[in-house]
């Protein structure tokens, strides 16, 4: 993800979950969902519509910890031999938001190409580049999160309202921006630790 030219288009994928876990939870409490906009900076956008303090409250903490969500669950379906699983769940995933709520170019475009990834990497059909390809989403999502994560402390420790998805917890609960990006940095962690003792089911 360091890489010139490529780099920044892999931390997307992070973006792209993040992003959708924000919208998912808003359907889960039944509200809408306008668009989600991904940003070749590697910022997003999720413009949902919900009532109640919960559907807020649930809405603005999920997009941290969907990516991690969605990483752990990648790990337990090649843990008990489901690795298919895994992969027709990011598929679906991701082709169900780039029909239905991905509103932008940049978005469009990526999104389009990443779904195209999953189509060849089946059409191939081999148990190793299935497994390849979703060890290296795995990957992206929790190293780029956890790094997300530490940017938002950074914020949230010099200008909170800078800080997203931090700030906005702290309008619904009053616990400081700080502690909300440190808790996030902490699952973050929690969840880097958890996957090394799990990664080694891609091997087998």
């Amino acid at each position: 993800m360091r890489l010139p030219y490529i780099g920044i288009h892999i931390k997307t994928i992070n973006t792209f979950f993040h992003e959708i876990g924000h919208a998912m939870m808003a359907l889960a409490f039944n509200g809408e969902i306008y668009h989600i906009k991904l940003n070749i900076n590697n910022s997003g956008e999720a413009l949902t519509a919900t009532k109640g303090w919960f559907a807020k409250f649930f809405v603005s903490i999920s997009g941290y910890l969907f990516p991690i969500f969605i990483s752990i669950i990648v790990l337990l379906c090649a843990k008990y031999k489901h690795i298919m699983w895994g992969f027709y769940g990011l598929f679906i995933i991701s082709i169900c938001a780039a029909i239905m709520w991905i509103r932008n170019t940049y978005g469009y475009v990526w999104c389009m190409f990443y779904v195209a990834l999953f189509l060849i990497i089946f059409y191939f059909k081999k148990a190793l580049f299935i497994k390849i390809f979703l060890a290296f989403n795995v990957a992206a999502l929790l190293t780029e999160n956890i790094a997300a994560c530490i940017t938002l402390l950074k914020l949230a420790a010099k200008n909170p309202k800078q800080a997203g998805d931090a700030y906005t917890l702290k309008q619904y609960t009053f616990i400081p921006t700080v502690l909300w990006a440190f808790f996030f940095l902490l699952i973050s962690c929690f969840a880097i630790i958890v996957s090394l003792f799990y990664s080694y089911t891609f091997m087998l």
